[in-house]
């Protein structure tokens, strides 16, 4: 770990760097957790049902999106939202509040 109240100069870039890498990591994981919420209500079983508690969390920790099957009756716009929340790389996942004026959010009739 690197101590924050170092004077030197290249301690708090590799402090900051570490810092703003968690940050993109936490903000992954968030919008990971929007999209298996979603999947859960909408099909009634979580992302990667089935698979014992150690894969589902290996998974969660890699870039590999979720597997699961939704009904039939799922929206393609509801899938779009879906497909959206999963993007791990944060340069082309789109933001919260672009995920927030999603048409599936904003409208009751997009499931």
């Amino acid at each position: 770990m690197v101590n924050a109240n170092n004077n030197d100069a290249n301690s708090c870039k590799v402090y900051c760097v570490c810092r703003f890498e968690s940050a993109i990591a936490v903000c992954c994981c968030l919008y990971r957790s929007l999209g298996c919420t979603a999947v859960e209500m909408l099909s009634g079983k979580p992302p990667w049902h089935g698979l014992e508690a150690v894969q589902i969390i290996y998974y969660i920790g890699t870039s590999v999106p979720p597997k699961y099957q939704l009904p039939d009756s799922v929206s393609d716009v509801a899938k779009n939202f879906l497909e959206r929340c999963f993007i791990s790389d944060p340069v082309r996942r789109p933001s919260a509040d672009a995920l927030l004026s999603d048409t599936f959010v904003c409208s009751a009739d997009a499931v």
